[in-house]
């Protein structure tokens, strides 16, 4: 390489140098947001089962294989159980009523409708966050479309209708 050459490459470096810089935008560490949103596609007759816990104050899935082909009554009938001893001893909570009655979906009306036999006044928004995943995550592991609607929840004291992650 000449002198001439390693001139006009030192240049185009700062140049590149410069204007990179230039912007105003500093350099940040990599902020943790949670996990990327994803469609679920567990695909018709998947036996590995989705439930929405709560870990450290956030929303988190926690995936169960089972025997059984995955249903979103099923689904739910587990969630409302809460978590297992191994997940509960790992942080994973519930912000819903544990061993409550049985909620019950249907699945033919959109948005998704789960009843609850008891009034809504004792479910968080976190809680109804964990219904509208969990429900949402089955509906795909079953093999049906989950929508864009999010899922209505309707009890004995009213009824509203939420999309996963939203409250």
């Amino acid at each position: 390489m000449n002198r001439a050459t390693a001139i006009v490459l030192a240049l185009a470096g700062a140049v590149t140098g410069l204007s990179a810089t230039a912007c105003g935008v500093q350099p940040t560490d990599v902020i943790p947001a949670g996990d990327a949103p994803a469609a679920y596609d567990s695909g018709h007759g998947s036996t590995q089962l989705t439930l929405y816990f709560r870990f450290d104050g956030q929303l988190a899935p926690v995936t169960r294989d089972q025997s059984d082909v995955v249903t979103p009554s099923g689904a739910l009938t587990a969630l409302f159980r809460g978590p297992d001893a191994a997940e509960s001893a790992q942080g994973y909570y519930s912000a819903l009523p544990v061993n409550a009655a049985p909620a019950s979906v249907n699945t033919a009306a959109n948005p998704v409708v789960v009843t609850l036999p008891y009034p809504m006044k004792v479910i968080p928004s976190s809680g109804l966050n964990q219904i509208a995943c969990t429900t949402v995550a089955a509906l795909s592991a079953a093999g049906d479309s989950p929508g864009t609607d999010g899922v209505r929840v309707v009890s004995t004291d009213g009824s509203t209708t939420i999309t996963c992650g939203t409250s």
